[in-house]
């Protein structure tokens, strides 16, 4: 393409007015003069919670005129409409575009080489194992086939009988022997092939293509340029995970955010620069918008008895009734540092980002990586609560305040509590508000009984009223060697139906909500003390009903 030099500055003059980037739709027409940029460097990569951004870079020399650059090797699952292509230089770039290449499909990974490996090993041992076979078959083959001594006319000494019958029996049961261990190796050879093969099938399924882009520039002359790609892509993600940590009913809570990160792109991420980010492209961005709410009386749909009477409805009639029914159906060493002494968490208008201040590699084989995000140490008050009509033993739970600054997103939490892995929790920061309550598990070192002390029913009328009354007592012992706060619950009936009167006849101290019929006490027990609580109640209803749930 030539153009005079005052046009050709003219023109450039006016496309630099435009924003550096340009995208446009892929053309399938372009120019002969083509060129492949070499492998391009990963910059950074941004993971979201399910996909993730790659920035790549590659330098170029570029000639005056019109040239199409080509840069291959991207992963199948790019997204076309999230590709930005920036560059430096005295050029400028007139178009962007993508597509698939079926003809360079994607690089292997690591572990598909060391599986292939693994695989030909295994295959030269197979081949040398079945050789051993056939030349051990062979020579029994011989054996077998010169079993007669001498010729039939010709005498044998009984001594050399014996002797060469020992030696046959002993050379055949030695051949025998070998053959039977050839079969077990070549069994447990075969086993592990086949299990090399599943799991290359697992890795590649198919050919997966890679992607290519296309990117057009024109300049004056000559020069140096640069290219910055970025494109999201997809099967790539991370899930958090938490490890909550507390040495002792005295000690602070230690609360560790962790992500699980994995990728399938088919891209190679080797030592590269890492964040992550809460943000979710895939929800997309537009605001929704509320379409009038119209009601009005509800049209009876007619009631169709036999095909006949299908059959002479009107088409409109049926094929409106065939739209309503579709609508219907639808040791002493020093402790070793985490990536999170690394991991610097930055509040964006949107979303929050951790970037990992170190190089990491993140195979593209499905698998999920743990990275180690923040830890901190957050103040925490303890307090034990036990519902003894559910559960006989007492449960631990921690207070845990300052939490929000960690900018935790829901996910699943592993719990320890003095060196022991308790169980596992959720934690959602969306429906907790100041306090995160969590429960620390069972204490057997706090004994509770809950027995019933009285219960009057039957003969006990009052009026034409049927009167049920109970008593319950709860002991609480505290074994332990320190003072113990106890949340205690329990409950009295609830009435629905004014026919039926509920009377506490015995709270001893406890705290009653009224709506919900449950009793609390706030408990200090010191060491080896005991605690007994009494609650009683009175049922009073009609003596010609009968009610269901007490």
């Amino acid at each position: 393409m030539n153009l005079p030099t005052n046009t050709f500055s003219k023109w450039v003059n006016q496309i630099m007015l435009l924003p550096a980037l340009l995208l446009i739709t892929f053309s399938a027409a372009h120019g002969d003069d083509e060129t492949k940029l070499g492998n391009t460097t990963v910059k950074d990569i941004v993971i979201y919670r399910s996909q993730a951004m790659v920035t790549r870079t590659v330098e170029f020399n570029h000639k005056a005129g019109e040239t199409i650059y080509i840069i291959e090797g991207l992963s199948s699952k790019l997204i076309a409409n999230s590709i930005e292509v920036r560059g430096k230089g005295d050029y400028v770039i007139l178009s962007v575009s993508t597509q698939l290449n079926y003809l360079e499909p994607t690089p292997k990974s690591r572990q598909q080489i060391q599986l292939e490996d693994s695989l030909e090993m295994f295959k030269k041992d197979q081949d040398q194992l079945a050789n051993r076979k056939a030349a051990y078959n062979d020579e029994v083959a011989l054996l077998q086939a010169n079993k007669n001594i001498g010729g039939a006319n010709v005498g044998i000494k009984t001594e050399e009988l014996i002797k060469m019958a020992d030696l046959f029996r002993t050379r055949l049961f030695d051949l025998k022997e070998k053959i039977t261990d050839i079969n077990n190796k070549e069994k447990k050879l075969n086993e592990r092939v086949k299990q090399i093969n599943n799991q290359l099938k697992e890795i590649k399924k198919v050919d997966q293509p890679t992607s290519r882009i296309f990117v057009t520039t024109i300049a004056k002359g000559a020069g140096r340029g640069q290219f910055e790609i970025n494109y999201l892509v997809n099967n790539a993600g991370w899930e958090p995970l938490y490890n909550l940590r507390s040495a002792g009913t005295t000690s602070k809570i230690t609360l560790e955010m962790r992500a699980q990160v994995y990728q399938q792109t088919g891209e190679k991420w080797d030592k590269i620069n890492l964040k992550l980010s809460t943000g979710q492209p895939s929800l997309g961005a537009i605001k929704p918008v509320l379409n009038p709410w119209y009601i009005s009386f509800s049209r009876p749909m007619p009631r169709v008895h036999t095909l006949k009477s299908m059959e002479i409805t009107t088409s409109g009639k049926k094929r409106e009734n065939d739209e309503m029914m579709q609508d219907a159906s639808a040791y002493q060493l020093s402790t070793a540092e985490s990536s999170g002494s690394y991991t610097v968490a930055t509040d964006q208008t949107l979303q929050t980002e951790f970037e990992v201040k170190l190089p990491y590699s993140i195979p593209s084989d499905g698998n999920k990586y743990t990275i180690d995000l923040q830890t901190n140490d957050l103040p925490a008050s303890y307090t034990y609560s036990a519902v003894p009509k559910l559960d006989k033993d007492a449960f631990l739970t921690a207070a845990i305040t300052g939490w929000e600054d960690m900018n935790l997103v829901a996910g699943k939490m592993s719990i320890f509590f003095e060196g022991s892995f308790v169980g596992e929790s959720f934690i959602d920061p969306a429906s907790v508000l100041d306090t995160l309550n969590v429960s620390l598990g069972r204490d057997k070192r706090i004994v509770i009984k809950r027995t019933l002390l009285r219960e009057k029913s039957g003969n006990q009328f009052l009026g034409g009223n049927r009167v049920v009354d109970r008593k319950y007592e709860i002991v609480i012992k505290n074994t332990r060697k320190e003072k113990i706060e106890l949340v205690l619950e329990d409950q009295i009936p609830v009435s629905r139906v004014k026919e039926i009167e509920i009377k506490d006849t015995d709270l001893n101290g406890g705290e009653l909500n009224a709506d919900t019929g449950i009793v609390t006490w706030k408990l200090n027990i010191n060491p080896g003390d005991t605690e007994k609580k009494t609650l009683g109640f009175a049922v009073k209803y009609p003596k010609d009903k009968i009610i269901i749930g007490l």
